[in-house]
């Protein structure tokens, strides 16, 4: 429960803080823009999927980032 509620935390935190503000950057870069806009579909589920499962990132790290993204919060 703790561990869900802080994950739920750091992601709105994100979503609230810096999404609006990482939205309008990244239009700058096509590469990142084109993966932007891949987060943001139907499916973004599986690409969140995939994020947890590679361990790349450090899991507090994951929920910020994730929170910035267009993924919406039933998809996290």
């Amino acid at each position: 429960l703790g561990s869900t509620s802080a994950a739920a935390f750091s992601f709105l935190l994100g979503r609230y803080l810096a999404h609006d503000w990482v939205a309008r950057r990244v239009h700058h870069y096509p590469q990142l823009h084109a993966l932007y806009d891949a987060l943001g579909e139907e499916a973004a589920w599986k690409l969140v999927a995939a994020v947890r499962l590679s361990h790349s990132l450090p899991f507090g790290l994951q929920n910020l980032l994730l929170g910035v993204s267009p993924v919406g919060f039933v998809s996290y």
